[in-house]
């Protein structure tokens, strides 16, 4: 208890703005309030919080590179573009249908140019996430290979 100091004095000893101390050392058990407006701080317990939290914050990092590693985190984005290509790519397919019978049922020059160049869009549209989706089967394919070999 011979560590506990005013929140100015606190402040000045950790090395942080008086204002944006309070919030921590609350959260980290460290204030003290004496006759309802006083406030201390104890210094050796704000310390072991902020250490607390930084050790905690490492392990955590440790674990998720553990559990996922780098192509851990890619499989799984991997898994979920593919597995949702093909429901885009028909759904890319019928609206592109229903730009063509636009482009055929245009009333004037207008409509008629509005129709293609939105069909346009769309066929290169779909042009992209088929090809997406070769690349991202292939990616797939290579790295569930390389950790089967590993």
């Amino acid at each position: 208890m011979n560590n506990v100091h005013p929140i100015s004095k606190a402040a000045e000893i950790i090395g942080i703005d008086e204002s944006k101390l309070e919030a921590p050392a609350k959260r980290y058990g460290a204030l003290r309030i004496v006759a309802g407006s006083l406030k201390y701080i104890d210094v050796d317990r704000f310390n072991e919080g902020v250490a607390a939290e930084l050790q905690a914050k490492v392990e955590q990092a440790e674990r998720r590179s553990k559990s996922k590693g780098t192509s851990g985190r890619q499989i799984g984005l991997l898994r979920a573009r593919t597995e949702r290509a093909p429901s885009l790519i028909a759904s890319k397919e019928g609206a592109i249908t229903a730009a063509r019978k636009l482009v055929e049922e245009a009333a004037n020059a207008y409509e008629k140019s509005r129709a293609k160049k939105t069909l346009k869009d769309l066929e290169e549209g779909l042009k992209r996430l088929r090809d997406n989706f070769a690349k991202d089967t292939a990616e797939l394919s290579r790295i569930l290979n390389e950790d089967d070999e590993s």
